[in-house]
């Protein structure tokens, strides 16, 4: 059964006001000559995994079991190591 597109939430003043910062900044140019512009991001940095799980995350990766059970499954495992 195809699931059907859900809209994101609507954007607060705080968050919209950022959004706009940002594009007025994209518009200026002033992103354009940051470190590392162009180089491919390093999706495999698990820096911020707790160690006690990076072992159950690679395997997920590799197995691309990334499904909304999975990811909550993941959360209550890290809740239950916090």
């Amino acid at each position: 059964m195809p699931r059907k597109h859900q809209m994101p939430p609507p954007i607060s003043g705080f968050n919209a006001l950022a959004e706009q910062r940002i594009r007025e900044a994209q518009a200026q140019g002033m992103f354009d000559d940051l470190p590392g512009a162009g180089a491919p991001l390093n999706l495999d940095d698990d820096a911020m995994v707790p160690e006690e799980l990076r072992a159950a995350y690679r395997i997920l990766k590799k197995r691309r079991l990334r499904t909304s059970a999975t990811l909550r499954k993941i959360k209550d495992l890290e809740d239950s190591v916090a």
